[in-house]
């Protein structure tokens, strides 16, 4: 039976899958690397003076891990520059918050090739490969320069933009030309892998053809597309809010309530995510609802994230003054209407 091999810039596979703390994807992998007896590789989130391609592999709660250490350089120029500051606000239709420097799209490059590297010795003749996101469009490609021919397929886990938008970023065509390395290529909806096809049906430089059945050809190479919204591993997620830790967490949450309701928000600190526009409607209804007040309060967890990146030191500012003022007009000796974590 063939094997499963997960790769992602991140591995997040659960240490414990009761523990209720991984996300979404981090639960849904992990259970198909179980079923699959699979292999999860990325980055290990580590850095090392020199890039030296050593693996690290270890078991989680019955997922292997193999996870190799980048070089500072890569983390700033791949990670923080072109992933973070190029890709995820163009690919989020915010043109004005991308930013391109020429050492971001080397860093790019240069990155996926190392893992590339690192990960085709690992591969075996029947494995089936599944890469993971914006961090790694063009692995494929670099794959198969280094003779690999196993199935690839890919997954976007963020919208894909407009041809207009895609087209103000630089070597857009050398991008959109590695993801034709892959076999399948996957998008959340429908929209979006619209979106995708109108690009390389539509722009001059690529001249692709629409095929049936959502097949695609371009630089000379067919590929099959397909919408394939994630979910989520709903026995797992059962089993987290079964378990001891998930009891005894809503327990706290309920006593922690005093008899007032509670809304709840559990988002990524991101420019994405709507947190302010959240903060001012919530400030709205108090104004609006003065008879509301002490009677509700709005848990908000954001967990920080990318904080060596400048957009992302700047919403958690404001979020927190935001947070802050709110409380400041309307709380009361035992009201607290914001609860920021």
């Amino acid at each position: 039976m063939s094997r499963l091999i997960v790769v992602s810039n991140r591995v997040s596979a659960p240490k414990d899958p009761a523990s209720g703390s991984a996300g979404g994807l981090a639960m849904a992998l992990s259970a198909a690397l179980r079923k699959y007896d699979g292999l999860w590789f990325g980055w290990s989130g580590e850095t090392v003076e020199q890039f030296t391609g050593e693996l690290k592999v270890e078991d989680r709660a019955g997922v292997t891990v193999a996870t190799v250490d980048l070089e500072a350089q890569d983390v700033d120029e791949y990670y923080n520059g072109y992933a973070n500051k190029t890709l995820w606000p163009l690919f989020h239709h915010r043109t004005d918050l991308a930013a391109y420097e020429r050492s971001y799209g080397e860093g790019y490059e240069r990155t996926n090739a190392r893992f590339a590297d690192v990960l085709a010795p690992l591969i075996e003749p029947d494995d089936v490969i599944w890469i993971h996101d914006y961090h790694m469009i063009p692995l494929a490609r670099d794959l198969r320069r280094r003779g690999i021919r196993n199935r690839i397929g890919f997954f976007l886990h963020t919208p894909w933009p407009a041809r207009q938008l895609l087209v103000t970023l630089p070597h857009h065509r050398r991008l959109v030309e590695s993801m034709f390395d892959y076999d399948l290529i996957g998008f959340h909806t429908r929209e979006w892998l619209d979106l995708f096809r109108d690009y390389v049906a539509s722009e001059p430089s690529v001249n692709g053809k629409l095929l049936p059945n959502d097949e695609l050809e371009a630089f000379g190479k067919t590929i099959q597309t397909g919408v394939f919204p994630i979910g989520i591993d709903v026995d797992g997620f059962l089993q987290a809010r079964n378990s001891v830790f998930g009891r005894r967490t809503y327990d706290r949450m309920a006593a922690s309530a005093a008899f007032r309701s509670m809304m709840v928000g559990v988002d990524r600190l991101d420019y994405s995510k709507g947190l302010e526009e959240r903060l001012l409607g919530y400030e709205q209804f108090l104004k609006d609802n003065p008879d509301k007040r002490g009677e509700v309060f709005l848990l908000q967890v954001t967990p920080i994230s990318r904080d060596d990146v400048d957009t992302y030191q700047d919403i958690r500012s404001r979020l927190d003054a935001l947070a802050g003022r709110i409380n400041g007009e309307f709380a009361d000796m035992d009201w607290q209407p914001i609860r920021y974590l």
